[in-house]
């Protein structure tokens, strides 16, 4: 959109990362397809790719171009009259037939002349008549790309045909193989969905005036689907989504509602995925079948839930900064279901050789003068599974020294749930704090800011940090090499955190990705100055 506005933008924005330029990029393009007089640059341009006539064909590209004179945009294409209304010019060398239509040079392959025809004569049907429901976001958006239901058919057949190419591979390979063939079918379960339950998908790209980039994106619901159904009454985020979530340095921090069927079917799939790998949890179909049913039961009254990723001290097990949120029905009813549900986990896994489901307890504890829970799990059970026997030093980073899980579950009101990992005293400054604002994540400047500039009726909002993320990176590295051979990460300078939003309705899910203008900057200088450091140590 706005070609000459949004190249404007785009050169600001190459500027801000100090890269090297001599022509914007659409006096490149210009160049490149010989146009100098003519173009419309208050004007939008198109690529559009429709179905061929015949099935398995390859689609037909069709470029639409903005023009103010027509004449004097392919006159430096070397053009040869073909009819009245069309001409052959070539682009960079490459033969294409063109011809004006409503302001615009249309363009396609020079053996396509049957479709500029009917597109001159208008027997096509007009791609607009689909779009009108993203017509302002489209006309906001600086660029997009939209996929209709034809091109995600394409997708979807390409994409699943390769997988099951690619499944006798993993069955030759053994246990490690089973894992594997598990996760592609996961993924090929996904791309049968979204073929069957979306009927468009587009993508967006907005330059802000402050320099910040805001990517954008939409899908179509296919009327009267799972998808459509499960978003029928979605709940908005709760008035204070951040509370219990505390005021600190993270990694990534996310929260949303929890539709009954979606939550129904993500734990129906974390049980399936948890199936698929025996020899991990030790459990045998039937038995896996039982914890399925009781897992969808305990989450049956959760709403929906945040969870942060925070940075630990050095030396401190890396899942001590984990915490979390649960919105629930009734807060002490869910305790009661997760303690049953633990129980009854360790118990159909006692005769599992190496399960760490099998040391798991739910101890009823007092957090803050509240109803709490202590969970606990022994991970150490995981190092004589071959799979896990080189992951020890990882396992005791993340848990500690003895690599066990313990995680802080407390009632801090009727209807929210906060967990601590790691630590008690962590679990208790949740509940202490769990009404002052001030304490909570949104309380911080620069994260209350990126928040404000997202969707304010959204139903998901994450956030994440570069400075954390390099920190926490830090910190594994440190915690996996050997005494003295660890590699040191520059530190990350401050910036605000990335910011992203989701918000669905019966007809289709919208999400937003808002990029701070510094986080651009500073990724970019960050990159050069790590570049600068290994070219250095060569």
């Amino acid at each position: 959109n706005r070609l000459g506005p949004t190249d404007d933008k785009i050169a600001k924005l190459i500027a801000l990362v100090e890269m090297p330029m001599t022509d914007s990029p659409l006096e490149t393009l210009k160049t490149f397809a010989g146009v100098q007089e003519g173009l419309d640059e208050d004007g939008a341009a198109a690529i559009v790719a429709l179905p061929a006539d015949e099935p398995g064909d390859k689609p037909l590209p069709l470029v639409l171009v903005p023009v103010k004179d027509y004449q004097a945009v392919v006159a430096g294409m070397n053009p040869e009259k073909v009819t009245d209304a069309i001409s052959r010019v070539k682009v960079n060398d490459a033969p294409s037939l063109v011809a004006e239509k409503d302001g615009y040079a249309v363009f396609v392959q020079a053996d396509d002349q049957k479709l500029l025809e009917s597109v001159l004569v208008g027997k096509t049907k007009s791609v607009a008549e689909k779009m009108v429901p993203w017509k302002t976001w489209i006309e906001e958006s600086d660029a997009v790309v939209v996929l209709g239901r034809e091109a995600l058919s394409l997708f979807v057949n390409k994409a699943t045909g390769e997988i099951d190419k690619a499944m006798p591979m993993f069955d030759a390979m053994g246990e490690q193989g089973v894992q594997a063939r598990a996760g592609m079918e996961m993924y090929r379960s996904m791309l049968v969905t979204a073929g069957d339950e979306l009927t468009a998908v587009g993508v967006g790209a907005l330059i802000e005036e402050d320099g910040a980039v805001r990517l954008s994106s939409r899908g179509r619901f296919t009327p009267d689907g799972k998808l459509a159904g499960w978003f029928k009454n979605v709940k908005p985020l709760p008035a204070h989504p951040w509370a219990g979530v505390p005021n600190e340095p993270f990694v990534v921090a996310a929260g949303g509602v929890l539709p009954e069927g979606l939550i129904e079917k993500l734990t129906q799939f974390s049980m399936g995925m948890a199936k698929n790998m025996p020899n991990v949890y030790g459990m045998n179909e039937e038995q896996m079948k039982k914890i399925t049913e009781m897992s969808v039961k305990a989450m049956k009254g959760v709403h929906g839930m945040t969870m942060a990723v925070g940075v630990v001290p050095a030396g401190q097990p890396i899942y001590q900064g984990v915490t979390a949120t649960f919105w629930v029905d009734d807060s002490e009813a869910f305790l009661n279901d997760y303690a049953a549900l633990v129980k009854s986990m360790a118990e159909l896994s006692a005769d599992a050789e190496k399960s760490p489901l099998k040391s798991m307890t739910a101890t009823p504890t007092e957090i803050a003068g509240r109803k709490g829970l202590e969970v606990s799990m022994d991970m150490s059970a995981m190092y004589d599974n071959p799979q896990f026997a080189r992951m020890e030093s990882l396992f005791k980073a993340m848990y500690g020294p003895d690599s066990k899980l313990d995680v802080y579950m407390a009632a801090a009101d009727k209807t929210t749930v906060v967990a601590a990992y790691i630590d008690k005293a962590r679990a208790v400054k949740a509940v202490e704090t769990f009404g002052q604002t001030g304490e909570n994540l949104s309380s911080n400047e620069t994260v209350g800011e990126v928040l404000k500039r997202l969707p304010a009726d959204s139903q998901w909002v994450g956030l994440w940090s570069p400075r954390g993320t390099i920190a926490f990176a830090q910190q594994v590295m440190e915690s996996l090499a050997p005494e003295g051979q660890g590699m040191s990460l520059p530190e990350f300078p401050e910036t605000p955190p990335v910011g992203f939003a989701a918000k669905v309705s019966p007809t289709d899910a919208q999400k937003e990705l808002l990029i701070p203008a510094d986080v651009i900057k500073q990724i970019a200088a960050y990159v050069k100055q790590v570049a600068s450091m290994s070219m250095a140590s060569l």
